[in-house]
């Protein structure tokens, strides 16, 4: 529980320190498929994934990797609400309208047009007694916390720098049901409709090392799919012991920083002892003992602050690896 509360905690930083958004149209269709493709991996099989996208109009003002963090959390949610029993988990994206009577249901609101996002699971449902403090920063329950409980108070700060609003919906044994709304924008999309960017593909072997075990599953499969092979740990001692006996297994190491055994910073130290100019990724939520240049001090390749940006983040890895230093 403790680990759990400083990822919550370090997650919430992270989130507080990035006070300038990079507001542009985007497309939340393609953030939903892309973020439900990732997430397939790290729930059971006991729960079943269904998408509903029957939006015509989907384009919003947003920060794409801050409305990715918002649909993980709520993932996250549902999937601790029926890790016991497995269950049905339910995405849908929808255009709706609302005029004066509509948009009181929803703070901050006004009468417009809206691309709606609902989160549904049929779990365990949450307590009447507390669903109306579940957004607070710091606020949890034992079963909130097994999730990302405290990631809520995360989720309500994004939507609300969204100009957008949620609520919840929740009977105890029968499930709950989150709902996100973000005004609609005339706004152009940079890229003009077509095939979207390739993201950029490699085959090089990659260590990744994170002690959030859902982190590791995701990232594995993403960076699997764009032909990666990775080998994804969660104890950074198991990993030194794996460099120490094959210094040259792998042609990347992409590590977190706050990890309760040993932080990424002095992770990477001891991997460049044993093998000078390995390539080297350090991301971090938030953290006052590092920064990007304290990281290229140490030889670090590249620094990455958190929550990630999926496309940013493949495209640092090819930069990366392509600025030589991996295996031959």
């Amino acid at each position: 529980a403790s680990l759990r509360a400083k990822e919550i905690v370090r997650q919430l930083l992270g989130f507080a320190r990035k006070s300038v958004f990079q507001l542009m149209p985007v497309q939340i269709s393609s953030i939903v498929s892309e973020t439900l493709n990732l997430i397939r991996a790290s729930i059971p099989t006991t729960i079943e994934i269904r998408r509903n996208i029957s939006c015509k109009s989907d384009t919003v003002m947003a920060d794409s990797s801050q409305i990715n963090l918002v649909l993980l959390n709520l993932c996250a949610n549902a999937k601790n609400a029926m890790q016991e029993e497995g269950g049905v988990l339910e995405v849908n994206l929808e255009n709706t309208t609302l005029d004066e009577t509509s948009a009181a249901r929803y703070e901050g609101l006004g009468p417009g047009n809206y691309l709606k996002l609902t989160v549904k699971d049929s779990g365990h449902g949450i307590d009447p007694k507390i669903i109306d403090r579940i957004f607070e920063p710091y606020f949890t329950t034992t079963s909130l916390a097994e999730g990302t409980g405290m990631g809520l108070a995360v989720v309500h700060g994004i939507v609300k720098n969204h100009n957008g609003a949620i609520t919840v919906a929740s009977e105890p044994g029968k499930g709950t049901v989150f709902e996100v709304l973000f005004p609609l924008t005339e706004a152009k999309m940079a890229q003009e409709a077509g095939e979207p960017e390739a993201l950029p593909t490699g085959n090089e072997k990659i260590l990744f090392v994170d002690d959030e075990t859902s982190l590791v599953k995701m990232a594995k499969r993403m960076l699997e799919m764009q032909g990666y092979r990775v080998e994804a740990k969660s104890d950074p001692i198991e990993v030194l012991e794996l460099v120490r006996s094959e210094p040259r297994r792998f042609d990347l190491v992409i590590t977190d920083m706050t990890m309760p055994q040993m932080t990424g910073d002095k992770l990477a130290k001891e991997i460049l002892n044993i093998r000078p100019g390995m390539p080297i990724i350090l991301c971090s939520g938030y953290s006052e003992n590092i920064d990007a240049e304290k990281a290229r001090a140490l030889g670090i390749r590249k620094y990455i602050e958190k929550p990630l940006n999926m496309s940013n983040f493949v495209a640092s890895i090819r930069k990366v690896l392509d600025a030589g230093g991996g295996v031959a």
